[in-house]
């Protein structure tokens, strides 16, 4: 069976990609989301994770830090894979 090609998600149905691929969408409450992406990961035993990343500026990662740094930071001993899809500003 060959790869799915990607879809872009629909603001107006933004469950629909994960459920075309089988997935479950999970709804978390917490304020530090690298960090509730990290438990939902472990407790669900996922193993790859894929996000979109847009450039920011080296000043602007340094006053606000690294969305992508910190959630590596907290999945990198637990044996998930982060794929980085890089988006546009």
């Amino acid at each position: 069976m060959g790869a799915k090609p990607f879809k872009m998600v629909d603001p107006q149905n933004p469950l629909e990609p994960g459920q075309e691929f089988g997935g479950e969408f999970l709804r978390v409450k917490n304020l530090n989301v690298p960090e509730a992406i990290a438990i939902v990961a472990q407790q669900q035993r996922i193993t790859q994770i894929v996000i979109g990343e847009s450039q920011r500026s080296f000043w602007q990662r340094l006053l606000k830090g690294s969305f992508t740094e910190k959630l590596m930071k907290l999945i990198g001993k637990k044996r998930i894979d982060l794929h980085i899809i890089a988006t546009e500003n």
